[in-house]
């Protein structure tokens, strides 16, 4: 049995923009596959350096789907024994959670479940609290700068770059800063919080050797 239809299924990333699979494995590519030739060609210059990524069935370990992130994942290993994965998002978040069963079918991968690790999970959901901190006080600051002096002058010589963020601090105002800032650290902790409370399910399917 060998690759017929182009499937093109939409990804969401500057370099890996479509997935197509056959029964030797997976492929993920910078541009479309056009027919089983295209397909052959792609497979054979399978690096980085032409956009081409093709896990074969035999290095195939788990293909995972997150239902709350949307990311699928394909664990493999690569030709040196080191264990790799992809990680894809597709332009269609709930799409993963729709071709990932089928793949897995078609590969005949063991089905299983698990619950997103909470600490991990956890974590990732500090980032966003993280940098809105940052933010926050970088606008703020900035634009307390504009209300006493009337004018932003940072360390001397700022950058296009500064100048803009200064502006935006100055149509914000201090005090606006500090309610955006507030509003945005309380929607980002919920978010946490809850993410934290009611990890997300994990479809898993597992290669019979790897099980």
């Amino acid at each position: 049995m060998r690759y017929t239809t182009p499937m093109n299924y939409r990804l969401e990333h500057n370099y890996k923009k479509y997935l197509n699979y056959s029964p030797d494995g997976i492929l993920v590519s910078m541009t479309k596959v056009k027919d089983a030739e295209d397909f052959q060609n792609k497979k054979d210059k399978t690096s980085g350096v032409n956009f081409n990524w093709f896990v074969p069935i035999e290095r195939l370990e788990e293909l995972s789907n997150n239902e709350k992130s949307g990311y699928t994942i394909i664990t493999y290993v690569n030709k040196k024994g080191t264990e790799k994965k992809l990680k894809l998002q597709f332009e269609d978040k709930k799409e993963g959670a729709r071709i990932a069963p089928v793949i897995a079918e078609s590969f005949g991968l063991q089905s299983n479940e698990k619950q997103e690790n909470r600490i991990k999970a956890l974590i990732i959901s500090i980032l966003p609290l993280l940098a809105t901190l940052l933010f926050t006080w970088l606008f703020y600051t900035m634009a307390h700068e504009v209300e006493t002096l009337g004018h932003y002058e940072g360390n001397g010589d700022p950058d296009g770059k500064e100048l803009m963020f200064a502006k935006i601090a100055e149509l914000l105002g201090s005090k606006g800063s500090l309610a955006l800032g507030g509003a945005a650290f309380i929607f980002f902790s919920y978010r946490a919080v809850n993410r934290f409370m009611k990890p997300a399910t994990v479809r898993v399917w597992k290669a019979s050797k790897a099980v």
